[in-house]
């Protein structure tokens, strides 16, 4: 066997013990007891961190659970926490990474913001508005790699504690992102007894309003007594043992590049340690941890479990200060090939090459085709499903001036599924493939919900600070009671997921897109996990084990 398959920078671990994590509530409960349990380092890096966030809910009956709380009691426990944010642009993005990194101010926490060439990203977006406003009706489609706008972040959402527990996935700490298997659409539900869930900012539906000045966090961008947040669906998985060391060195390398790249700050050289990393076989004697989940404690050997996990990843030289490595890609396009049963995919964009003459580079819907191809002419019994978002999460309605992204990223994806010759459905139908909904179906959620217009106006009165009563009407709508409006939203796809036959699982922070699928753009880490723990069931209408 090919010791790092996929052109990994790291090998197959077995015996893993790894878990799935459905939506916000469970893994931020997870994260919030790893953190607990934390004794000598934390690393974490996240595309957006909200010190704000509450990793469990409601939050007035856990205020101790606020990130930036326990990452402070963490700190002064004498643990080491060592963060890495993506430094946006400030001019087109409002993540606030600056915030966060004096939010977060204690002695034993050291945070990096990186991101490539800002200056320049800032001077080239103020150069896309001029033209803007110089050409007004301009406007033209064009690919994402050479969109005037376009940069590329650090977009990996990981958590490792000990170099021995470790999680990735589609999840960042941050706001938006706290949701349930109900997802319901209004706040103060039942399952929280009608208290809170979401204050201030989390509170959101991004295709009504965008979060603006994230440092103000308590204030209401859109008004709870008329509108629908958007509920957020998400996976992210977790494991301990050697993947865990793994997901920790591409952290240290991480960190120790963005240092060497601040050789010349004298503040940063003092302050900021480079890190040594780890070897698997540290952490492979015996090693039985106790876990506790909600009511339920679990004792785990790290290294008695059922599952092979490698760390995949997608770096360059501007992310990672090495040569391109884009192992997710090629594990999602062998893992394709190599697919006997059905694929099923859940991912937030769905935009990739279907042949050599396309304007993406990424090689997933070729992969798709030519499988469902050979398996129509070999009468096979074979299905492809992909759950995406309805419609893609940006502000605004798909006639306004400043939709663009929207309507762009809406073109990309028909002319990928369904829209012109080069597109999924034409390329099966010229193999001769009458209805290739017989093969390849695409889905989105959505969902209804009430509004309690009582528990929204008794809310108002008890919850909103200072700060936020300033505020409020500047961002927010006016008060407006109806009698428990009815509303409805989509179940905003966040996940980025592919299982094959279900026996393998791709599971990260990678899109299906070039950005996040070609190396040499957004950095990415992904992990693909076999399950040797098999159980009887049925597919395809035979038992199958």
């Amino acid at each position: 066997m090919e010791q790092h398959p996929y052109g990994s920078f790291t090998s197959p671990k077995e015996n893993v013990y790894a878990k799935w994590y459905v939506d916000a509530k469970d893994y931020y409960y997870a994260v919030s007891e790893a953190l607990m349990a934390a004794k000598e380092e934390i690393f974490i890096e996240d595309w957006w961190l909200s010190p704000e966030l509450y990793l469990r809910r409601p939050p007035a009956q856990n205020k101790e659970y606020r990130l930036d709380y326990l990452l402070k009691k963490k700190a002064n426990e004498g643990v080491k926490i060592y963060i890495v944010l993506f430094d946006e642009v400030p001019a087109i993005m409002y993540l606030n990474s600056k915030h966060a990194e004096l939010a977060l101010h204690h002695k034993n926490i050291k945070v990096f913001r990186h991101g490539e060439n800002t200056f320049f990203a800032n001077v080239e977006w103020g150069l896309h508005m001029l033209w803007n406003r110089l050409f007004p009706n301009a406007e033209s489609i064009k690919h994402p790699d050479t969109d005037p706008v376009a940069y590329w972040t650090h977009h990996e959402k990981i958590v490792v504690v000990d170099r021995n527990t470790a999680f990735i996935g589609g999840l960042d700490l941050c706001f938006g992102r706290y949701d349930t298997h109900a997802h319901k659409l209004a706040d103060f539900p039942k399952f929280a007894n009608f208290s809170e869930v979401w204050p201030g900012q989390d509170y959101n539906n991004v295709r009504i309003k965008d979060f603006v000045e994230v440092q103000k966090w308590a204030i209401t961008l859109i008004s709870k007594d008329v509108s629908a947040r958007m509920p957020w669906h998400d996976i992210s998985i977790g494991f301990i043992g050697a993947p865990a060391v793994d997901v920790a060195n591409h952290f240290i390398e991480r960190w120790n590049y963005i240092k060497s790249r601040n050789a010349l700050n004298y503040f940063i050289r003092c302050s900021h340690p480079l890190l040594k990393k780890s070897v698997a076989s540290d952490f492979l004697e015996e090693d039985i941890r106790t876990y506790k989940y909600f009511n339920e404690t679990t004792d785990v050997d790290s290294t008695k479990g059922t599952c092979s996990v490698q760390i995949l990843r997608s770096v360059c030289r501007w992310s990672h200060g090495i040569e391109i490595e884009d192992s997710i890609h090629q594990a999602y396009v062998q893992t394709i090939k190599e697919a006997q049963h059905f694929i099923y995919i859940e991912n937030q964009f769905f935009m990739t090459g279907n042949d050599e003459k396309s304007i993406f580079h990424n090689m997933i819907g070729k992969a798709l085709i030519e499988r469902i191809i050979r398996a129509y002419k070999n009468n096979e019994k074979f299905r492809v499903m992909v759950v995406m978002p309805l419609v893609p999460g940006f502000e605004g309605q798909f006639d306004a001036e400043m939709a663009v992204a929207l309507r762009i990223t809406l073109e990309f994806e028909y002319r990928t599924i369904c829209r012109g010759d080069g597109s999924i459905f034409e390329k099966l139908k010229q193999a001769g493939i009458q209805n290739p909904d017989e093969y390849i179906s695409f889905y989105a959620l959505r969902t209804h919900d009430k509004i309690d217009s009582e528990a929204v106006k008794k809310a108002k009165d008890q919850i909103l600070s200072k700060m936020s009563q300033e505020l409020s009407s500047k961002v927010s709508p006016v008060l407006n009671l109806v009698n428990d409006p009815i509303i409805t939203e989509q179940i905003y796809i966040h996940s980025k997921l592919m299982i094959v036959d279900d026996e393998i699982v791709i599971c990260g922070s990678a899109n299906v897109n070039d950005r996040s699928q070609l190396g040499r753009h957004d950095s990415e880490i992904a992990a693909i996990i076999r399950d040797k723990d098999k159980i009887d069931s049925k597919l395809a209408g035979k038992h199958v084990n």
